[in-house]
């Protein structure tokens, strides 16, 4: 088993070739005409190995085999086994620690030496290794311990992100269902109302949902005026509009009935439709008792992207029917 303290010394065929100057077409070559010269006073390995350039290093132990079996040199050790070719199993590191293992062969028999194993955390490195050695050990595991730490990054970040998504998928079910409650609950108060019942059986909210029809009643106001009470003034901002619910009003422009609106039909919609602060065009004049409801623009704001929608529906629905109306006056007026 090969030791660090073992001394190597040159054989009567090194001795040889180092007097000769190791000319060319003899039997060293490479590396190992600048190594074998450094055991002329008989060195050991650990020696043997600080005396050599970074460069050389690498190659060092390979190259010690070659100069051995080639009977360049020969080995002094308190052991009594022979040197034979050295087989190099590559460092495994374990944890902290790394074991190196060198096999040698003597009479047929294996035998297996166990260097301790390195932690390269700690400054006092193991003595009995060469510095090479030492060296390849802590590249090794400082290659295999950055490669052992990026797995564990990435496989964190994976956990991380599929954490992030578990928690934004229960986030917005816990938000649905929180909405879905208050849309139960508002559903159930409205119904409690007496308008509701009134609301449902106009045209102008048929298609919207218990949820939507909730909406209306939580943002609108109900109203009530007597007969010839004014519903609007002509010229006033107009910042509101209606919905009437019972009984009918009459538009009047300049003391002429220009239009009647009816239960179920709007008024004053196109604050809600342009968005712009417009003012009333005519005065509406109830002509019986009437009850409507309105709802200001500022509060449409708190209703929902279906609601809003329903009532811009409900609206191009009225104003198809009045457009329809004025058509068939304009009829009876030509023909009559």
């Amino acid at each position: 088993m090969l030791l660090n303290q073992d001394i190597f010394e040159l054989t009567e065929k090194g001795k040889h070739e180092v007097s000769a100057g190791m000319q060319p077409g003899g039997g060293i070559v490479g590396d190992a005409r600048f190594i074998l010269p450094l055991f002329v006073n008989g060195l050991t390995l650990g020696e043997v190995v600080e005396k050599l350039p970074s460069s050389v290093r690498a190659c060092c132990m390979a190259t010690v085999n070659n100069l051995l079996t080639g009977g360049y040199i020969v080995a002094h050790a308190e052991t009594e086994l022979s040197l034979q070719p050295l087989t190099w199993v590559s460092p495994t590191p374990s944890g902290d620690e790394a074991v190196l293992t060198v096999v040698e062969e003597d009479a047929g028999l294996d035998f297996t030496g166990r260097f301790p194993g390195v932690n390269p955390k700690n400054p006092e490195l193991d003595k009995r290794l060469p510095p090479v050695v030492v060296n390849s050990l802590d590249e090794e595991i400082e290659s295999r311990s950055e490669q052992r730490a990026i797995e564990k990054i990435k496989q964190f970040e994976q956990d991380m992100n599929n954490t992030f998504a578990q928690i934004a998928e229960h986030e917005i079910l816990q938000a649905e269902q929180e909405k879905l409650s208050r849309q139960q609950a508002m559903v159930e108060s409205a119904r409690l109302s007496p308008i509701y019942e009134n609301l449902r059986k106009l045209v102008f909210f048929k298609d919207f949902s218990d949820a939507e029809l909730a909406e209306v009643l939580h943002v609108g106001v109900w109203r009530e005026r007597k007969e010839q009470d004014f519903l609007l003034h002509e010229g006033d901002s107009a910042k509101s509009f209606y919905v009437m619910l019972r009984g009918f009003a009459g538009v009047v422009k300049r003391e002429r009935l220009i239009g009647l609106i009816r239960s179920g039909e709007s008024f004053s919609e196109f604050s809600f439709l342009l968005g712009d602060e417009e003012t009333h065009h005519a005065d509406v004049i109830a002509r019986s008792h009437v009850e409507f409801m309105e709802f200001s623009t500022d509060k449409l704001g708190n209703i929902s992207l279906e609601t809003r929608f329903q009532f811009a529906a409900a609206f191009s629905r009225c104003q198809t029917r009045h457009l329809v109306c004025a058509d068939e006056q304009i009829v009876n007026l030509l023909t009559h």
